[in-house]
């Protein structure tokens, strides 16, 4: 179970959306082993692992709000999280994106343990995305797009 606090989200929001993603996003092309991670995979990316999803990049903020009697309290700001989908083909690659930003703008997404984005006082305030396709070593082409989405905690602080 992965219960998102202000002292704990830098390092387990990242894991609860991959969670998140592996109990709600259909493999394209069925396989049994995952194709969702918390990071980038220290293998190089071939055609035949293709799609893969990549949690890539968490940016989690908080600031220090004072009053004049020195006295305050930590806020947290934008928490940014950076998730980026490998694919062989440009459907795939779009469907797949259009599946993540559903699932994250949907409150009552749960991962495998039944914990939704709204439970962990979390909210998808908005989500763009960017074309990066590009060569590896082979001739063909890995169209890639990234998603950058920005939540809000609202629990406790």
């Amino acid at each position: 179970m992965v219960a998102i606090t202000l002292d704990n989200a830098g390092r387990d929001i990242p894991m609860f959306i991959t969670k998140l993603l592996r109990n709600n996003l259909t493999d394209p092309m069925s396989r049994t082993d995952n194709w969702i991670f918390k990071s980038q995979k220290t293998d190089p990316i071939d055609r035949a692992d293709l799609p893969r999803v990549i949690i890539d990049n968490t940016e989690f903020n908080t600031e220090y709000r004072g009053l004049s009697d020195n006295s305050g309290t930590l806020m947290p700001g934008p928490i940014n999280i950076e998730i980026v989908i490998y694919s062989n083909s440009i459907r795939y690659r779009d469907q797949i994106a259009d599946d993540i930003r559903d699932i994250l703008f949907n409150s009552s997404s749960e991962d495998d343990e039944g914990d939704s984005i709204k439970s962990n006082h979390l909210i998808l305030r908005r989500c763009s995305e960017i074309v990066e396709d590009f060569f590896a070593s082979h001739s063909r082409i890995i169209r890639s797009k990234r998603l950058i989405c920005e939540f809000r905690y609202t629990g406790v602080t």
